[in-house]
C-alpha cells in the first residue's frame, strides 16, 4: 500500500489538527476493537480466549494501515482534513478506504471478481467489488445466468480454480462459441445484483453507461475485437465486462490527430523557445532537445504511413459503453 500523505507537505490547518487526529484515531480504533470483540463473543467464542482479542487487535492495526500518524492511513488523513470518522469502517477499494461510496451520490464504476460461496452457513455468494468482498443478497435471472456461465467457464478452463491466479491465454481456452453467445445474451438482458457491505445499506450492482475518450483507431479496433471474439483473451471471467465493450458507440471528435513529424517538430520548437527565454546553459532543456532531434531522425516510417493513410484514425473521440456500476437506489 503506497503513501497516502507526506507530513512535510501538509497545510498549516492540517498540522494544527495533528494532536486531535492522534487522539480521535485512537478512540475510533478502540471503539472498532470493542465492537468486533463483542461480535466475536456473540458468535460463541470464549471470553477467556486471549487470542481472540489479540487477533482482532492485529486486524484493526491492519485496517488502520500502520496506526495513528502513519502516512498510509486514510482515516488519519481524513481527520487531518477536519472530517468526522464514520460510524463504521467504509468498504475498501483496491485496499484503500472508500469514503466516496458512502458520502457521494454515485453511481460508481467498479471492477468485479469471480463470485464465490461465502464462508458462513447461509449458502449465499460474495462478490469482489474493487477487490473487497461484498455479500450478494439477491440477483435477477440474467445475473443468475451469468453466474452459471462463469462457473462453466471455470470448469472448462484447464487448471483454473476459483480464486486462482490465471493466465489470460489459458482462460481463453475455456471459451466456446456457445458460452460466448450466452454471455452476450445474459448481458443484454440487464443482469442485476443486490449487494451489501455490512453494516452499510445494500447497493444495486448493475450495468451503467460509462463515457471516456480514446484515439478513434484504437477504440474501433477494440470494438471490432469484441465483435469477432478476439477480445476474449482479456477476459479471465464472465464478469470482466470491460473487455466486451458492451453496447459501445463512438461520439463526437474531441481533437484532431497530429502528424507524427509535426508533433515532434512542434515539441522541438517549444523546447527551443523555453531555452532561449530561460537563458543558456540549461542542461535539462538542451538534453530534451537532443533527444527530440534523435527521435525525429529515427521516426518510424510505419507510424507516418499509418497516419497518412488514415489521419482521422488518430483523432481523439468520445466513446461510451456499458460497465458494472454500484447504485444507491
Amino acid at each position: 500500500m503506497s503513501q497516502i500523505f507526506d507530513k512535510s507537505t501538509l497545510t498549516p490547518e492540517q498540522l494544527g489538527r495533528w494532536d486531535f487526529a492522534l487522539e480521535e484515531y485512537a478512540r475510533v480504533q478502540e471503539h472498532n476493537l470493542r465492537r468486533e470483540y463483542a461480535a466475536t463473543l456473540d458468535q460463541g467464542q470464549s471470553d477467556a480466549d486471549d487470542s481472540v482479542r489479540t487477533q482482532i487487535e492485529e486486524l484493526m492495526e491492519l485496517i488502520g494501515s500502520g496506526g495513528a500518524g502513519h502516512d498510509k492511513s486514510g482515516l488519519f488523513l481524513r481527520l487531518l482534513d477536519g472530517k468526522q470518522s464514520l460510524p463504521y469502517p467504509p468498504p475498501t477499494s483496491f485496499a484503500y478506504p472508500w469514503y466516496a461510496i458512502i458520502e457521494e451520490p454515485g453511481p460508481f464504476m467498479v471492477m468485479l471478481g469471480r463470485p464465490a460461496n461465502s464462508h458462513d452457513m447461509t449458502g449465499n455468494y460474495t462478490i469482489a467489488v474493487n477487490q473487497s468482498d461484498w455479500s450478494v443478497l439477491s440477483m435477477n435471472q440474467a445475473a443468475q445466468d451469468l453466474l452459471a456461465l462463469d462457473q462453466a467457464l471455470a470448469k472448462n478452463t484447464p487448471n483454473l480454480a476459483v480464486g486462482d491466479s490465471r493466465n489470460k491465454a489459458a482462460a481463453q481456452l475455456g471459451w466456446t462459441e456457445e458460452l460466448y453467445a450466452s454471455a452476450i445474451d445474459a448481458y443484454r438482458r440487464q443482469p442485476e445484483f443486490l449487494v451489501q457491505y455490512a453494516p452499510w445499506p445494500p447497493y444495486r450492482l448493475a450495468l451503467g453507461r460509462h463515457e471516456a475518450s480514446s484515439q478513434r483507431a484504437l477504440i474501433e479496433d477494440a470494438i471490432s475485437g469484441f465483435a469477432s471474439n478476439t477480445g476474449l483473451a482479456a477476459m479471465q471471467s464472465i464478469f470482466d465486462e470491460h473487455a466486451l465493450f458492451l453496447n459501445a458507440s463512438i461520439g463526437t471528435t474531441l481533437a484532431q490527430g497530429e502528424h507524427p513529424r509535426r508533433r515532434l517538430e512542434n515539441r522541438q520548437a517549444l523546447i527551443a523557445a523555453q531555452a532561449q527565454e530561460a537563458g543558456a546553459g540549461l542542461v535539462d532543456l538542451n538534453l530534451d532537445q537532443r533527444i527530440l532531434e534523435q527521435t525525429l531522425a529515427a521516426l518510424d516510417q510505419d507510424e507516418v504511413a499509418q497516419f497518412e493513410a488514415r489521419p482521422d484514425g488518430h483523432d481523439f473521440v468520445q466513446f461510451s459503453c456499458d460497465r458494472w456500476m454500484l447504485f444507491k437506489d
